[in-house]
């Protein structure tokens, strides 16, 4: 059965499993009385509905006995006593997984407790945003002509899918907008708590909303490191990728990174490492930045090296980016002895036979002589091509071959070539 809680402190606990399901907002702990850690964290338990209750939270706290009631126990999939969980309009919402603390049980109850959407009346939208700046959260607040129009009404669709990734808040009057800055209406801001960037939108389809979140749920500028990294990957969206080896260099560049990032919003992140991805077996020439897009990964395009640093080369770099007109750098390759010289593959005799024979391709080989003045002029044709095919590189292989300083394998159709 369903025991009124030591901890209740709102209501008396109906002993039915259909409690569960009423529509109300319910912390349930699920414990067994042979359990000695349900019997140690009893106070603690006790004390967090003290802290509730003393903030005015209205919810109740109920318990179950799961030896006592074990059906209920296995449709909630109980594998351990105690086993907080929280219960909104009768479905389960989420499991406090954090330490046993007073502080974290009270936090987890008040915030799984909290309204979905918040709604602000006129200057009570700027007091709500200086209070959420404080909880070191992601806000998300809707401007509407009305609360419960069609504008709010995806916005609300929106909370509902998403849940406790954002605090959300609307507001349905003229005075809210005006008082936090003439936001337009109808429209959604995004405030959050790692840069002062304030997010608009103005299109509120189901489409445009995901992809505005989407977008700028990011920081304007980011430290990228292994934890992070899939984040990234997984927007889609290339990555301008700033490298140092001391904290002083991104100090120096921080501000004109964080500006240009500005620019580039929905187009290029912006982000700083110390050593991810900066392994230089991989890369031709020394980085400091470069642009790097997931979809493509080895490929990375290099900011010219010698070049000034500033907010007009970085905006002036980005540009000839999106213009194709900036040449990548190869990161790797499928055959590892693969050696790229401005594109063009180097052939020696340890890869000649895997790349020029590799009947999964065609490859375009220069047979040359390096002080031969008509192997000279074909240099920076040979560049041309490679830059020309290098996207193409999967099929075709654009290549050279000193047979001045190297034998042409004899395994090649064309080893009785002879430069001099």
């Amino acid at each position: 059965m369903l025991n009124q809680i030591t901890l209740s402190f709102i209501f008396m606990i109906k002993e039915e499993y259909n409690f569960i399901k009423t529509k109300t907002l319910k912390p349930m702990i699920f414990y067994s009385p042979s359990c000695p850690h349900c019997k140690d964290l009893a106070p603690l338990y006790k004390d967090a509905a003290k802290e509730v209750r003393e903030k005015n939270v209205r919810v109740v706290v109920a318990e179950v006995d799961c030896s006592e009631n074990q059906e209920i126990c296995q449709k909630e999939n109980i594998t351990k006593y105690p086993t907080l969980k929280f219960y909104k309009d009768g479905e389960y919402k989420a499991e406090f997984l954090e330490k046993r603390t007073v502080e974290n049980i009270t936090k987890f109850i008040i915030e799984k407790s909290r309204a979905l959407i918040n709604i602000v009346h006129g200057k009570e939208a700027v007091e709500f945003i200086k209070s959420f700046k404080v909880n070191d959260q992601k806000l998300l607040i809707g401007y509407f002509n009305r609360i419960g129009d069609v504008d709010y009404k995806t916005f609300e669709k929106f909370a509902k899918k998403h849940g406790d990734e954002f605090i959300y808040a609307a507001a349905g009057d003229k005075a809210a907008s005006e008082a936090v800055g003439g936001v337009v209406v109808p429209g959604i801001v995004m405030y959050k708590d790692y840069d002062e960037a304030i997010a608009r939108n103005t299109h509120l389809s189901d489409e445009n909303i995901e992809k505005f979140v989407k977008i700028h749920r990011i920081p304007m500028l980011d430290i990228l490191d292994k934890e992070n990294l899939k984040t990234y990957y997984d927007t889609e969206i290339p990555l301008a990728i700033f490298f140092y080896e001391k904290d002083i260099q991104y100090e120096k560049h921080k501000a004109d990174l964080y500006h240009i990032s500005k620019l580039y919003r929905d187009r290029l992140y912006f982000v700083a490492t110390k050593t991810l991805l900066k392994d230089k077996n991989k890369f031709n020439k020394p980085l400091n930045f470069g642009i790097y897009d997931p979809k493509n990964p080895d490929l990375f395009y290099s900011f010219p090296k010698g070049k000034r640093m500033n907010q007009a080369n970085l905006v002036q770099f980005g540009e000839a980016y999106f213009r194709n007109e900036v040449v990548p750098q190869i990161i790797e390759e499928p055959i590892k002895a693969r050696v790229y010289e401005n594109n063009v593959v180097a052939l020696n005799t340890k890869n000649y036979n895997e790349i020029v024979l590799d009947e999964d391709r065609d490859v375009v080989v220069l047979y040359y002589s390096p002080n031969c003045q008509y192997s000279q002029k074909l240099f920076p044709i040979w560049d041309y091509l490679g830059s020309r095919y290098l996207y193409q590189r999967q099929n075709i292989t654009i290549a050279k071959f000193d047979a001045y300083n190297q034998k042409i394998p004899k395994s090649s159709p064309w080893n009785n070539l002879e430069c001099k």
